[in-house]
């Protein structure tokens, strides 16, 4: 029987900075991880025509999630966004969100 790993994910809020680094990392996958974050489709498209480079989008879209969403925009949240099997991303999800 295999152990059990315990991740602890990190507590707190998320600071913008964090936010901007993900959004450098996410690349290609900023819309994926926006709709496993319920940025609505409309919001996306904008972010997609107002920003050129990725990592703007990246960073908008997690933007936009973090004021949508108050104090729900929590480290869990986005852990499971990036473990998503659409987003595919549990490296970014263990270097950001574990503590």
């Amino acid at each position: 029987m295999l152990p059990i790993l315990s991740i602890s994910v990190k507590l707190g809020k998320i600071d913008d900075d964090v936010l901007e680094e993900l959004g450098s990392d996410i690349g290609a996958d900023w819309r994926k991880l926006g709709r496993r974050l319920k940025v609505s489709e409309p919001d996306i498209t904008a972010i997609h025509k107002e920003n050129e480079e990725l990592a703007e989008k990246g960073f908008k879209t997690l933007l936009r999630w973090k004021q949508s969403n108050a104090q729900g925009a929590t480290y869990q949240i986005l852990y499971d966004a990036l473990s998503h099997r659409l987003v595919a991303r549990s490296d970014l999800a263990e270097k950001y969100c574990v503590a």
